[in-house]
């Protein structure tokens, strides 16, 4: 049985959003440890990190970026792996690998071949407290890369989407104020690629404050406190509403209208 401590003594990005965005489905995902499928939606961005990862391995031990070719050939493997995760292809396979190949060679001219790279995927851990409670429980989480700008580091984490990103994702998203502060190192830095049919780049660089993190741990606090009430209530209330929450998106919508009714969006 997995217990409220389970639930919220540790707690990451990834439960944090998952949280925010759907009770229902932080239940399904942390509490059940239901099966995911894979949504075919996801295997693009899954297999750009998984060789974007490689490709820092390389350039860290050599010194010099993996050619485009390579680089194309790299993710292609990784789609390939990530694409047998796949119950239900929602979308197109060919087109999607097709787009991801541009998404990757893009992403290795414009950005991978001017970042230097410290540490891939390390794992942080640090015990903080909320502010308001006085709680303590233990922030976690793997960041994308650890890279040089200047002499000092910084957070990287590579993202690949539908649209460019805001200027100011930096301090409204998760990850950099959780990461920043996991690591000590304030500066974090978005590398972004469109997955359009051109795709283009982005660098967004900023830094986290005292501030910034302050109320991340606030928010946080917040979100541990709904977390045990629905644990205590069994009201995990579903999302309907949220613009991810869809058959595209969640690999739970099944057990989500058995549970709870209704129609998920598709």
């Amino acid at each position: 049985m997995t217990t409220l401590g389970k639930l919220i003594d540790v707690m990451s990005p990834s439960r944090l959003d998952c949280a925010q965005r759907c009770l229902a489905q932080f239940r399904f995902r942390y509490l059940d440890r239901l099966p995911s499928p894979k949504p075919a939606t996801t295997v693009l961005g899954s297999a750009m990190d998984a060789a974007a990862n490689d490709v820092y391995l390389s350039k860290m031990d050599t010194g010099t970026t993996l050619s485009g070719d390579d680089v194309a050939d790299r993710f292609v493997h990784e789609f390939d792996w990530h694409a047998t995760q796949v119950e239900d292809w929602t979308v197109d396979r060919g087109k999607t690998m097709d787009t991801g190949v541009r998404v990757a060679t893009t992403w290795r001219d414009n950005i991978a071949q001017h970042v230097t790279p410290s540490q891939v995927q390390p794992q942080f851990k640090r015990d903080v407290v909320d502010p308001v409670s006085g709680d303590q429980f233990t922030f976690t989480g793997y960041v994308d890369t650890m890279i040089r700008v200047g002499d000092q580091e910084a957070v990287a984490d590579l993202k690949t989407t539908g649209r460019r990103y805001p200027t100011n994702q930096i301090v409204k998203a998760t990850q950099p104020a959780v990461y920043t502060l996991l690591t000590g190192q304030p500066t974090f830095v978005y590398h972004v690629v469109t997955t359009t049919a051109k795709p283009s780049t982005q660098c967004l660089t900023g830094t986290l404050s005292d501030s910034h993190h302050r109320h991340t741990l606030i928010r946080t606090g917040m979100v541990r406190r709904q977390v045990a009430a629905a644990y205590s209530s069994g009201d995990w209330l579903p999302n309907r509403g949220h613009m991810l929450c869809s058959r595209r998106w969640c690999p739970y919508w099944r057990q989500c209208e058995v549970e709870y009714g209704g129609e998920v969006a598709q």
